[in-house]
């Protein structure tokens, strides 16, 4: 893509999303970087970044970030937040030609793969120094020193980031660590929620 025009980090919560917001605010400093939980259907217009996750890992992670207890109430009350949240807009913009894909599970431990798909996705070019500053400034021990204390709450930081408090579980941010956090009772019954969007996103691929 040649034309950066407005640009919009979209993804549902839990997947990523603050870091690609983050980066892409560094990588172009001055330009406003739209965050959004929705895809609306001006971003048609628009260069848009997605993160997406596997879905039990981020309905996970939403849950230890509210701290809820891990009832069937509660993840009844995850499924209908990531309704309203754009979860089921990530399948339908996949093949959109204004929206970049990110998966999670392939950046979680390796930055570059970001840098690789941004560089080619805007027509830039990011130096060595550009990828070494952003990797060991969202590395997730640096992203851990700089959170703000207490509970959910949005924080812009002094060096100009965002995050939530509370943004990181005893988990790390581990790659399909829903088999450990739900009951095998439980991750039938979400993987049942989600099937469709685990088989159109590939998810489906990996052992249960």
């Amino acid at each position: 893509m040649n034309k950066r025009g407005q640009i919009v980090q979209f993804s549902p919560p839990r997947s990523g999303s603050n870091i690609l917001h983050n980066m892409l605010r560094d990588i172009f400093p001055g330009q406003k970087i739209t965050k959004d939980h929705s895809y609306r259907p001006h971003y048609d217009n628009a260069s848009v970044v997605t993160t997406y996750r596997h879905p039990l890992d981020c309905m996970a992670s939403q849950m230890q970030c509210f701290e809820r207890e891990v009832t069937d109430k509660n993840i009844e009350t995850t499924i209908n937040e990531y309704k309203q949240l754009g979860m089921w807009h990530v399948p339908a913009i996949r093949d959109k030609p204004n929206v970049l894909m990110l998966k999670y599970e392939e950046f979680r431990y390796d930055y570059e793969y970001i840098y690789k798909h941004l560089e080619e996705f805007f027509n830039i070019k990011l130096s060595d120094g550009q990828r070494e500053s952003l990797s060991l400034k969202y590395h997730i021990d640096a992203i851990k020193k700089t959170l703000p204390p207490g509970h959910f709450i949005d924080s812009y930081l002094k060096d100009g980031s965002f995050w939530h408090a509370n943004h990181i579980s005893k988990y790390n941010g581990k790659c399909y660590y829903y088999k450990e956090f739900f009951t095998k009772e439980q991750i039938k019954y979400l993987k049942e929620v989600y099937k469709d969007y685990i088989n159109i996103m590939g998810y489906d691929k990996i052992s249960s």
